[in-house]
């Protein structure tokens, strides 16, 4: 059944780099249409510098490690992959994509565009 079967809503759930091949599995296995991998490069840097700089995978070699579990179930394509976490251009966005994601969502990037982190 995919998103939108019997009238219902998608079921996202939402993982973080940090084992993500084991947790896109854990989520197909709950029951998630479409599974939305957050890298360490999102988020605007308003924590503090350890949690940026050492916690997490970066977004495209957790990306990878999500499609290898997608692929091992048989259901890339079949569950949505979104990526998101440090997508900032165009060329982000084919990487993304060329890797086996279904779509991405930025963030940080129009926050920034948006003076977010502005001193006040």
């Amino acid at each position: 059944m995919g998103p939108g079967s019997h009238g219902e809503e998608p079921n996202c759930i939402k993982v973080v780099a940090a084992r993500p091949f084991y947790d896109t599995t854990l989520a197909v296995e709950a029951g998630a249409d479409v599974v939305v991998l957050d890298g360490m490069q999102g988020g605007t840097a308003a924590t503090q510098d350890v949690f940026i700089e050492h916690v997490g995978i970066p977004t495209l070699g957790a990306l990878r490690e999500a499609v290898d579990a997608l692929k091992e179930l048989n259901m890339h394509r079949k569950v949505q992959l979104v990526v998101s976490g440090g997508i900032r251009t165009g060329a982000d966005v084919a990487k993304a994509m060329a890797m086996g994601a279904d779509a991405v969502s930025i963030g940080s990037a129009a926050m920034m565009a948006l003076n977010c982190n502005a001193d006040l």
